[in-house]
Protein backbone atom coordinates (compact mmCIF):
# COMPACT_ATOMS: atom_id res chain seq x y z
CA UNK A 1 0.00 0.00 0.00
CA UNK A 2 1.60 3.33 -1.15
CA UNK A 3 1.51 5.72 1.59
CA UNK A 4 2.65 8.65 0.45
CA UNK A 5 1.01 12.05 -0.01
CA UNK A 6 0.67 11.38 -3.40
CA UNK A 7 -2.97 11.68 -5.13
CA UNK A 8 -3.74 9.68 -7.57
CA UNK A 9 -7.60 9.37 -7.76
CA UNK A 10 -10.08 11.33 -9.77
CA UNK A 11 -12.12 12.43 -6.66
CA UNK A 12 -15.10 13.25 -8.73
CA UNK A 13 -14.71 9.83 -10.43
CA UNK A 14 -15.04 7.77 -7.50
CA UNK A 15 -17.86 9.76 -5.86
CA UNK A 16 -19.87 9.21 -9.00
CA UNK A 17 -19.88 5.55 -8.57
CA UNK A 18 -23.26 4.92 -7.38
CA UNK A 19 -21.72 2.43 -4.44
CA UNK A 20 -20.60 5.26 -3.08
CA UNK A 21 -22.73 7.99 -3.95
CA UNK A 22 -25.52 6.00 -1.86
CA UNK A 23 -23.54 5.32 0.86
CA UNK A 24 -22.58 8.93 1.38
CA UNK A 25 -25.89 9.96 0.56
CA UNK A 26 -27.45 7.44 3.12
CA UNK A 27 -25.01 8.73 5.69
CA UNK A 28 -25.48 12.55 5.01
CA UNK A 29 -29.47 12.73 4.90
CA UNK A 30 -30.30 15.31 7.71
CA UNK A 31 -27.22 16.26 8.21
CA UNK A 32 -24.59 19.79 7.75
CA UNK A 33 -22.48 18.58 4.70
CA UNK A 34 -19.11 19.64 4.28
CA UNK A 35 -16.33 19.69 1.32
CA UNK A 36 -12.88 20.20 1.47
CA UNK A 37 -10.33 21.05 -1.57
CA UNK A 38 -6.94 21.85 -1.81
CA UNK A 39 -6.01 25.34 -3.67
CA UNK A 40 -1.97 25.78 -4.14
CA UNK A 41 -1.46 23.95 -1.34
CA UNK A 42 -3.99 25.83 0.80
CA UNK A 43 -7.05 24.06 2.47
CA UNK A 44 -10.87 25.18 1.33
CA UNK A 45 -13.87 24.33 3.69
CA UNK A 46 -17.07 24.54 1.60
CA UNK A 47 -19.68 24.57 4.44
CA UNK A 48 -22.40 27.09 2.63
CA UNK A 49 -23.90 26.77 -0.47
CA UNK A 50 -22.83 30.04 -2.17
CA UNK A 51 -21.40 33.29 -0.63
CA UNK A 52 -24.24 34.29 1.62
CA UNK A 53 -26.51 30.67 0.87
CA UNK A 54 -28.13 28.32 3.45
CA UNK A 55 -25.76 24.97 5.34
CA UNK A 56 -24.75 22.63 2.77
CA UNK A 57 -26.93 19.47 2.79
CA UNK A 58 -27.97 16.24 0.47
CA UNK A 59 -30.59 14.30 0.72
CA UNK A 60 -30.93 12.33 -2.88
CA UNK A 61 -28.18 11.08 -5.54
CA UNK A 62 -29.12 14.17 -7.88
CA UNK A 63 -28.86 16.81 -4.80
CA UNK A 64 -25.24 14.92 -4.48
CA UNK A 65 -24.85 15.06 -8.28
CA UNK A 66 -25.42 18.64 -8.32
CA UNK A 67 -23.05 19.55 -5.54
CA UNK A 68 -20.40 18.11 -7.23
CA UNK A 69 -21.00 19.81 -10.31
CA UNK A 70 -21.66 23.35 -9.11
CA UNK A 71 -18.15 22.56 -7.36
CA UNK A 72 -16.45 20.96 -10.08
CA UNK A 73 -13.86 24.22 -10.40
CA UNK A 74 -13.02 23.83 -6.65
CA UNK A 75 -11.93 19.56 -6.94
CA UNK A 76 -13.52 18.88 -3.85
CA UNK A 77 -11.71 16.08 -2.49
CA UNK A 78 -13.31 15.28 0.98
CA UNK A 79 -16.68 14.78 1.95
CA UNK A 80 -17.79 15.69 5.99
CA UNK A 81 -20.93 15.23 7.31
CA UNK A 82 -21.78 16.96 11.16
CA UNK A 83 -22.24 14.78 14.13
CA UNK A 84 -25.83 16.35 14.99
CA UNK A 85 -29.04 15.67 12.65
CA UNK A 86 -31.20 18.64 12.16
CA UNK A 87 -34.98 19.42 11.86
CA UNK A 88 -34.26 21.47 9.53
CA UNK A 89 -31.21 23.44 7.40
CA UNK A 90 -32.76 26.17 5.93
CA UNK A 91 -30.58 29.19 6.68
CA UNK A 92 -27.22 30.02 8.61
CA UNK A 93 -28.31 30.29 12.26
CA UNK A 94 -30.49 26.59 12.10
CA UNK A 95 -26.74 25.02 12.47
CA UNK A 96 -26.04 27.20 15.59
CA UNK A 97 -29.54 26.93 17.29
CA UNK A 98 -29.14 23.91 19.75
CA UNK A 99 -32.88 23.06 19.73
CA UNK A 100 -32.67 22.43 15.87
CA UNK A 101 -30.58 19.46 16.66
CA UNK A 102 -33.11 15.96 16.82
CA UNK A 103 -29.92 13.85 16.98
CA UNK A 104 -26.43 13.72 17.64
CA UNK A 105 -23.19 10.74 17.45
CA UNK A 106 -20.61 10.40 20.05
CA UNK A 107 -17.77 10.19 17.88
CA UNK A 108 -14.19 9.57 19.34
CA UNK A 109 -11.51 10.96 17.26
CA UNK A 110 -8.36 8.46 17.40
CA UNK A 111 -5.70 10.19 15.02
CA UNK A 112 -2.42 9.13 14.64
CA UNK A 113 -0.14 7.91 11.32
CA UNK A 114 -0.50 4.87 9.57
CA UNK A 115 2.78 3.88 10.28
CA UNK A 116 1.69 2.38 13.61
CA UNK A 117 -1.59 1.80 12.39
CA UNK A 118 -1.72 -1.43 15.07
CA UNK A 119 -1.39 0.60 18.23
CA UNK A 120 -4.30 3.26 16.85
CA UNK A 121 -6.02 -0.49 16.71
CA UNK A 122 -4.99 -0.86 19.91
CA UNK A 123 -6.55 2.34 21.29
CA UNK A 124 -9.95 1.86 19.31
CA UNK A 125 -10.61 -1.60 20.84
CA UNK A 126 -9.79 -0.49 24.44
CA UNK A 127 -12.49 2.09 23.40
CA UNK A 128 -14.93 -0.50 22.16
CA UNK A 129 -14.65 -2.94 25.37
CA UNK A 130 -15.56 -0.03 27.48
CA UNK A 131 -18.42 0.83 25.34
CA UNK A 132 -19.73 -3.05 25.17
CA UNK A 133 -19.51 -3.16 29.35
CA UNK A 134 -21.62 -0.15 29.16
CA UNK A 135 -24.27 -2.61 26.85
CA UNK A 136 -23.19 -0.71 23.36
CA UNK A 137 -23.42 -3.87 21.38
CA UNK A 138 -24.93 -3.61 18.05
CA UNK A 139 -25.27 0.51 17.72
CA UNK A 140 -20.92 1.33 17.54
CA UNK A 141 -19.19 1.25 14.27
CA UNK A 142 -15.62 2.62 13.24
CA UNK A 143 -14.80 4.85 9.89
CA UNK A 144 -10.79 4.75 8.89
CA UNK A 145 -10.20 8.34 9.06
CA UNK A 146 -6.89 7.99 6.38
CA UNK A 147 -4.35 8.37 9.52
CA UNK A 148 -6.62 6.98 12.73
CA UNK A 149 -10.26 6.11 13.45
CA UNK A 150 -13.50 7.91 14.48
CA UNK A 151 -15.16 5.58 16.60
CA UNK A 152 -19.27 5.94 16.52
CA UNK A 153 -21.97 5.72 18.47
CA UNK A 154 -25.08 5.40 16.44
CA UNK A 155 -27.42 8.70 17.13
CA UNK A 156 -30.64 6.41 17.34
CA UNK A 157 -29.01 4.33 20.07
CA UNK A 158 -30.80 6.96 22.47
CA UNK A 159 -34.36 6.89 23.00
CA UNK A 160 -36.49 9.25 22.48
CA UNK A 161 -37.39 9.65 26.23
CA UNK A 162 -33.83 10.63 26.71
CA UNK A 163 -33.08 13.31 23.89
CA UNK A 164 -36.22 14.66 25.03
CA UNK A 165 -34.77 14.87 28.58
CA UNK A 166 -31.38 16.45 27.69
CA UNK A 167 -30.24 17.99 24.37
CA UNK A 168 -28.82 15.13 22.08
CA UNK A 169 -25.38 17.35 21.68
CA UNK A 170 -25.34 17.15 25.33
CA UNK A 171 -25.39 13.04 25.61
CA UNK A 172 -22.82 13.27 22.79
CA UNK A 173 -20.64 15.51 24.59
CA UNK A 174 -20.77 13.83 28.05
CA UNK A 175 -20.52 10.26 26.66
CA UNK A 176 -17.19 11.48 24.77
CA UNK A 177 -15.82 12.51 28.00
CA UNK A 178 -16.69 9.81 30.09
CA UNK A 179 -15.43 7.52 27.92
CA UNK A 180 -12.06 8.72 27.29
CA UNK A 181 -11.61 9.69 31.00
CA UNK A 182 -12.41 5.83 31.71
CA UNK A 183 -10.29 4.63 29.39
CA UNK A 184 -7.11 7.06 29.84
CA UNK A 185 -5.46 4.90 32.19
CA UNK A 186 -4.66 1.61 29.40
CA UNK A 187 -4.24 3.50 26.44
CA UNK A 188 -1.70 6.64 27.84
CA UNK A 189 1.11 4.51 27.06
CA UNK A 190 0.33 4.48 23.41
CA UNK A 191 -0.34 8.55 23.72
CA UNK A 192 3.52 8.54 25.52
CA UNK A 193 5.26 6.36 23.36
CA UNK A 194 4.32 8.35 19.99
CA UNK A 195 4.25 11.75 21.95
CA UNK A 196 7.72 12.80 20.02
CA UNK A 197 6.36 11.32 16.72
CA UNK A 198 5.87 13.59 13.97
CA UNK A 199 2.28 12.85 14.30
CA UNK A 200 1.83 11.56 17.66
CA UNK A 201 -0.86 9.35 18.89
CA UNK A 202 -4.24 11.23 20.00
CA UNK A 203 -7.46 11.11 21.34
CA UNK A 204 -9.43 13.85 22.48
CA UNK A 205 -13.10 15.24 23.11
CA UNK A 206 -14.11 17.07 19.73
CA UNK A 207 -17.38 17.84 20.35
CA UNK A 208 -19.10 20.64 19.57
CA UNK A 209 -22.32 22.29 18.16
CA UNK A 210 -20.61 22.72 14.52
CA UNK A 211 -18.31 19.54 14.36
CA UNK A 212 -18.08 17.19 11.13
CA UNK A 213 -15.91 14.57 10.62
CA UNK A 214 -15.45 12.26 7.21
CA UNK A 215 -18.34 10.19 5.79
CA UNK A 216 -18.22 6.95 4.87
CA UNK A 217 -16.67 5.95 1.39
CA UNK A 218 -14.75 9.83 1.39
CA UNK A 219 -11.41 9.96 0.15
CA UNK A 220 -8.43 11.77 2.79
CA UNK A 221 -7.76 15.06 2.01
CA UNK A 222 -4.00 14.00 1.03
CA UNK A 223 -3.78 10.49 1.06
CA UNK A 224 -4.66 8.05 -1.37
CA UNK A 225 -7.10 5.90 0.94
CA UNK A 226 -10.85 5.85 1.26
CA UNK A 227 -12.71 6.26 4.28
CA UNK A 228 -14.59 2.39 5.22
CA UNK A 229 -17.01 1.75 7.64
CA UNK A 230 -16.09 -0.89 9.78
CA UNK A 231 -18.19 -3.14 12.74
CA UNK A 232 -15.85 -3.62 15.98
CA UNK A 233 -15.95 -7.62 14.57
CA UNK A 234 -13.54 -6.32 11.59
CA UNK A 235 -10.74 -4.68 13.55
CA UNK A 236 -9.03 -8.17 14.32
CA UNK A 237 -8.94 -8.43 10.17
CA UNK A 238 -8.17 -5.15 9.50
CA UNK A 239 -5.22 -4.71 6.93
CA UNK A 240 -4.42 -1.33 5.06
CA UNK A 241 -5.31 -2.75 1.60
CA UNK A 242 -9.02 -2.57 3.11
CA UNK A 243 -8.39 1.07 2.57
CA UNK A 244 -7.48 1.29 -1.12
CA UNK A 245 -9.69 3.14 -3.16
CA UNK A 246 -8.95 0.55 -6.27
CA UNK A 247 -10.56 -2.57 -3.96
CA UNK A 248 -11.63 -1.53 -0.69
CA UNK A 249 -13.65 -3.19 2.02
CA UNK A 250 -16.59 -1.55 3.81
CA UNK A 251 -18.94 -2.73 5.85
CA UNK A 252 -22.77 -1.23 5.10
CA UNK A 253 -24.04 -2.72 8.82
CA UNK A 254 -22.66 0.83 9.90
CA UNK A 255 -26.41 1.50 9.29
CA UNK A 256 -27.54 -0.70 12.39
CA UNK A 257 -28.40 0.18 16.00
CA UNK A 258 -30.73 -0.53 18.68
CA UNK A 259 -32.84 1.95 20.73
CA UNK A 260 -32.37 2.92 23.95
CA UNK A 261 -28.66 0.97 23.93
CA UNK A 262 -26.92 3.80 25.03
CA UNK A 263 -29.40 5.45 27.81
CA UNK A 264 -27.84 4.04 30.82
CA UNK A 265 -23.81 5.17 29.49
CA UNK A 266 -25.92 8.60 28.88
CA UNK A 267 -26.69 8.79 32.29
CA UNK A 268 -24.09 8.51 33.80
CA UNK A 269 -22.09 10.12 31.73
CA UNK A 270 -24.16 13.49 32.05
CA UNK A 271 -24.58 12.60 35.83
CA UNK A 272 -20.68 12.21 36.04
CA UNK A 273 -19.32 14.81 33.46
CA UNK A 274 -22.02 17.67 33.00
CA UNK A 275 -23.66 18.80 29.76
CA UNK A 276 -21.79 20.49 26.48
CA UNK A 277 -24.82 23.70 26.50
CA UNK A 278 -23.91 24.98 30.02
CA UNK A 279 -20.90 26.37 28.35
CA UNK A 280 -21.86 27.03 25.09
CA UNK A 281 -21.94 30.48 23.92
CA UNK A 282 -23.50 30.98 20.39
CA UNK A 283 -21.55 32.97 18.31
CA UNK A 284 -23.32 36.02 16.69
CA UNK A 285 -26.19 35.65 14.36
CA UNK A 286 -26.31 37.12 11.01
CA UNK A 287 -28.68 39.68 11.99
CA UNK A 288 -26.81 40.84 15.08
CA UNK A 289 -23.54 40.91 12.70
CA UNK A 290 -25.67 43.46 10.87
CA UNK A 291 -26.46 45.49 13.68
CA UNK A 292 -22.09 45.62 14.79
CA UNK A 293 -21.60 47.05 11.10
CA UNK A 294 -24.41 49.55 11.44
CA UNK A 295 -22.86 50.52 14.60
CA UNK A 296 -19.17 50.98 12.92
CA UNK A 297 -20.80 52.90 10.51
CA UNK A 298 -22.21 55.30 12.79
CA UNK A 299 -19.14 55.12 14.70
CA UNK A 300 -16.79 56.83 11.34
CA UNK A 301 -19.96 58.97 11.10
CA UNK A 302 -20.41 60.18 14.62
CA UNK A 303 -16.91 60.19 15.42
CA UNK A 304 -17.84 58.51 18.87
CA UNK A 305 -20.32 56.36 20.15
CA UNK A 306 -21.68 57.05 23.83
CA UNK A 307 -22.82 54.42 26.85
CA UNK A 308 -26.36 54.95 25.56
CA UNK A 309 -26.04 53.92 22.24
CA UNK A 310 -23.76 50.75 23.32
CA UNK A 311 -25.81 49.98 26.08
CA UNK A 312 -29.14 49.95 23.55
CA UNK A 313 -27.11 47.79 21.52
CA UNK A 314 -25.71 45.03 23.77
CA UNK A 315 -29.44 44.55 25.31
CA UNK A 316 -31.28 44.23 21.52
CA UNK A 317 -28.11 41.73 20.87
CA UNK A 318 -29.34 39.91 24.26
CA UNK A 319 -32.86 39.84 23.16
CA UNK A 320 -32.35 38.64 20.07
CA UNK A 321 -30.22 35.60 21.27
CA UNK A 322 -32.89 34.58 24.19
CA UNK A 323 -36.07 35.30 21.54
CA UNK A 324 -35.10 35.16 17.86
CA UNK A 325 -37.57 38.17 17.06
CA UNK A 326 -34.92 40.74 15.50
CA UNK A 327 -38.11 43.66 15.57
CA UNK A 328 -38.73 43.46 19.32
CA UNK A 329 -35.21 42.94 20.12
CA UNK A 330 -34.38 46.99 18.85
CA UNK A 331 -37.55 48.06 21.01
CA UNK A 332 -36.10 46.33 24.17
CA UNK A 333 -32.79 47.98 23.63
CA UNK A 334 -33.80 51.69 23.04
CA UNK A 335 -36.41 50.66 26.09
CA UNK A 336 -33.69 49.36 28.45
CA UNK A 337 -31.12 51.75 27.48
CA UNK A 338 -33.56 53.87 28.12
CA UNK A 339 -34.22 53.05 31.15
CA UNK A 340 -31.10 53.04 32.76
CA UNK A 341 -30.00 56.49 31.38
CA UNK A 342 -32.96 57.79 33.11
CA UNK A 343 -31.84 55.71 36.12
CA UNK A 344 -28.51 56.86 36.46
CA UNK A 345 -29.54 60.57 36.02
CA UNK A 346 -31.81 60.62 38.52
CA UNK A 347 -30.35 57.77 40.62
CA UNK A 348 -34.19 56.84 42.53
CA UNK A 349 -33.52 55.32 45.89
CA UNK A 350 -35.80 52.84 45.70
Amino acid sequence: MDMKNEVRVDPTRFYLQPRVSKEIVDYLKGRWMALESNIKGKRLFIRYLGRNGPPLKTSSLSDFRDILFRYRGLKPRTIYGSINIYSHLENRDDVKNPENILLSSPVWDVDGSLEYYRDIIKVAEEILYILDKYGIKKSSYLIWSGRGIHIHIHEKAFSRELTQKYNPIDISYAVVEYIIREAYPKIKDFIYKYREHKRPLNIENKIDIQRVFTAPLSLHRLLDVVCIAMKPDDLNNFSLEWINPDKYRHNTSWRDYEEGEGDELAYKAINEVGTYLAGYSPKPTSKIRHILREASKLHIIKGKIGRFQVMGLLQAARYYVIHRDFDKAKSFGLNRAIFYAWAKYYKPIY
